[in-house]
C-alpha cells in the first residue's frame, strides 16, 4: 500500500537541511526550518511525528542531496 504522504529530507544549496511532508498529490503540506546538522533535523521530524500521535507508518521517506 502507498503511503498518502512523503517526507523529503533535503540539503539545502547554503549545505543546511531542511524536512518537508508532501500530500500524494504533491502539495507541500508543511516545511521546517534550517538546520546545519541533519541529526538535528531527523530530531525535529520525529518530535513532530510523534506529537502527531506516533503517525510515522503512514509516512513514507525520501531524501535528496
Amino acid at each position: 500500500m502507498r503511503s498518502k504522504y512523503r517526507l523529503q529530507m533535503q540539503k539545502n544549496k547554503k549545505g543546511k537541511w531542511f524536512w518537508r511532508i508532501r500530500h500524494k498529490n504533491g502539495q507541500i503540506l508543511c516545511t521546517s526550518e534550517d538546520y546545519s546538522k541533519k541529526s538535528k533535523a531527523w530530531q525535529t521530524v520525529n518530535n513532530f511525528l510523534g506529537a502527531l500521535g506516533g503517525k510515522q507508518t503512514a509516512v513514507s521517506y525520501e531524501e535528496k542531496v
